[in-house]
């Protein structure tokens, strides 16, 4: 089936799902609303629209797995992967505030194929597919040609507000009397399809899943309109930040994202001799060696942790600390080795992140006892141990996320401890033990990632 008829085809899956929406809202109670983090909700209306979608969406190409947003469907490897959200803006639904809406996005790799939203308030149906241009109910799409100091901006305000507060303070504060006028809509499908439309001239957010946007990017791309994520990237596919305008304005927004903030990297120079050494003494001890499962030279992983710790200080045994984190313990080298080689303070901090065995227990066996043993440890540990441990978890956090985009449910085959369950508990309690961090982006990031990650095992 080529595209245009597929996309004809997910347009009528989409308004069958907004029918029973509409239906729904119809004798809808709030005692229906189940939490699912603070200020997230989902209701029976979300699943329910969800099973309807997967089970119709199967029917139409079997060949394609899921990422939805309720985690009724998986995939486990497939080419082509559907991309559902059943129900954004379930916030507004619950109080009966357009707009709302159905996302359905196919994917391959990085590349949207399609792209389908349908606005349940306003009956609107807005698609697009790969190459045909973006439409609302047949009607050609464009994105407007407003400049900066005329636009009209929808900057959201994610769930994750820890996070993201002090990123929306500053964009209110220097964009509010500098650009046309600023809204909220409280559904990123919506605003996105909304640039494509030219019913705003720009958006932002971050911190939001993959179903939230990924049709709606497509729709704008085909609208003339330009995508990137907060980096500025042109693959916002794999990440949880999305930038969408008419072109014209999209660097001038991403100004204003981009911004040093407060914990960025420092900007000092330091005498980096320590952390030389301790990247040649770490990509030696692994040498040969690549991350479980891929082909990737094991030495990237404390790279990333050593880079995500930069963020947070330019102090140098922090730093080459971080690096050397694995050495120990997946490298077979002494800590009296760290310690002639880097001093006192280093090799502590190294010793600190070192798993030890439990006597007369397999390592499998012993998992939870071990990882208990480490969050207790943490959580009483100083600020400077805390850092070490957050540049080796967030770079995890990070493989973890790209590496279940790409297998599905078969990533959790790659561990020892293949129950995504007790990895959700694991990484809710690094993160309760790291709180104190929550200061640095770097945290704000992890504890993005693991509700990202890990939301869809703790029903």
């Amino acid at each position: 089936m080529e595209l245009r008829q597929l996309t004809s085809a997910v347009c009528q899956i989409a308004r069958q799902a907004g029918a029973y929406i509409r239906n729904e809202r119809s004798k809808f109670s709030l005692e229906s609303v189940e939490r699912k983090h603070a200020h997230d909700y989902v209701s029976y209306v979300d699943k329910g629209s969800e099973q309807l979608i997967v089970t119709a969406l199967r029917q139409l190409l079997p060949e394609a797995g899921f990422i939805t947003e309720e985690g009724l469907a998986g995939h486990d490897q497939e080419q082509l992967l559907w991309v559902v959200d059943p129900l954004d803006g379930t916030t507004n639904f619950i109080h009966q505030y357009a707009p709302y809406a159905v996302s359905i996005a196919l994917l391959q790799g990085h590349e949207v194929l399609l792209g389908v939203v349908y606005e349940v308030c306003h009956d609107e149906c807005f698609y697009a597919w790969q190459g045909g241009g973006a439409y609302m109910d047949g009607q050609l799409l464009h994105v407007s040609t407003q400049k900066i100091n005329d636009a009209l901006l929808c900057l959201q305000l994610p769930y994750n507000s820890d996070a993201y507060k002090p990123v929306i303070k500053r964009l209110i504060d220097e964009l509010y009397g500098h650009v046309g006028s600023i809204r909220m809509c409280g559904s990123a499908a919506m605003a996105l399809c909304y640039v494509a439309a030219g019913r705003y001239d720009g958006y932002a957010e971050q911190y939001i899943g993959q179903w939230d946007f990924m049709a709606g990017a497509l729709i704008v791309k085909e609208a003339g309109g330009t995508v990137t994520n907060y980096d500025g990237e042109a693959d916002f596919t794999q990440g949880n930040s999305v930038v969408a305008t008419n072109g014209i304005i999209q660097s001038d927004l991403l100004k204003h994202l981009t911004n040093e903030k407060p914990h960025d990297k420092k900007k000092q120079t330091i005498d980096s001799s320590m952390v030389d050494r301790a990247i040649c003494f770490a990509t030696k001890a692994h040498s040969g060696v690549v991350r479980k499962g891929t082909k990737i030279p094991y030495i990237a992983h404390p790279l990333e942790a050593m880079a995500i710790v930069g963020s947070i200080t330019d102090d140098q045994e922090l730093l080459a600390a971080a690096v050397l984190h694995d050495v120990v313990e997946d490298a077979g080298v002494n800590v009296a080795d760290i310690r002639t080689e880097f001093g006192d303070r280093v090799a502590a901090l190294v010793d600190s992140e070192t798993d030890s065995e439990v006597p007369g227990m397999s390592h499998i066996d012993s998992w939870q006892i071990r990882k208990q043993a480490a969050i207790d440890h943490l959580a009483a540990a100083s600020r400077d141990v805390k850092i070490v441990a957050l540049g080796d978890k967030l770079s995890n956090m990070r493989a973890m996320l790209l590496h279940y985009h790409e297998q599905g449910e078969q990533v959790w085959q790659r561990f020892n401890q293949k129950d995504p369950a007790c990895h959700a508990w694991y990484y809710r309690q690094l993160a309760q033990s790291l709180s104190s961090l929550s200061d640095t982006d770097a945290f704000q990031e992890f504890a993005a990632l693991v509700d990202q990650v890990f939301s869809r095992y703790e029903k």
